[in-house]
C-alpha cells in the first residue's frame, strides 16, 4: 500500500516521504482515488495493488511494467541519495561551541 500511496500522491503533485501508511496518508490517497476514479476508486485501487504482485506482471502491458520499473528505480535512487547525505552529515566534523 505504501508504494501505491506514494506513487499516487507524487503523480498528483503532492510530495510525500513516508515509511508507513498513516491514517492521514490513507485518507489522502483515498480522496485522490475517489476524485480521479469516482465510483470505481475501489476497483482502481485493487487493480493497482494486484499490478504490483510479481505473479501478475506477465499479463500487464509492457509500457506499464516499464513505468513501474522506472518508478521503483527512481525511489531506490532517492533513498540511496538520502542515506548517503545522512551518512555524510553524521561523519562531518563537529563544531565546538
Amino acid at each position: 500500500y505504501v508504494n501505491i500511496g506514494s506513487s499516487s500522491l507524487n503523480d498528483a503533485g503532492i510530495v510525500v516521504e513516508m515509511k508507513s501508511l498513516t491514517p492521514t496518508i490513507y485518507k489522502r490517497v483515498g480522496d485522490l482515488f475517489r476524485t480521479k476514479f469516482g465510483k470505481y476508486a475501489g476497483w482502481a485501487h485493487s487493480l493497482l495493488f494486484v499490478a504490483e504482485l510479481p505473479s501478475f506482471r506477465p499479463v500487464l502491458p509492457v509500457d506499464i511494467v516499464n513505468e513501474m520499473i522506472e518508478w521503483k528505480e527512481k525511489e531506490m535512487a532517492k533513498k540511496a541519495a538520502k542515506k548517503e547525505s545522512m551518512t555524510a552529515a553524521n561523519n562531518a566534523p563537529k563544531r565546538k561551541k
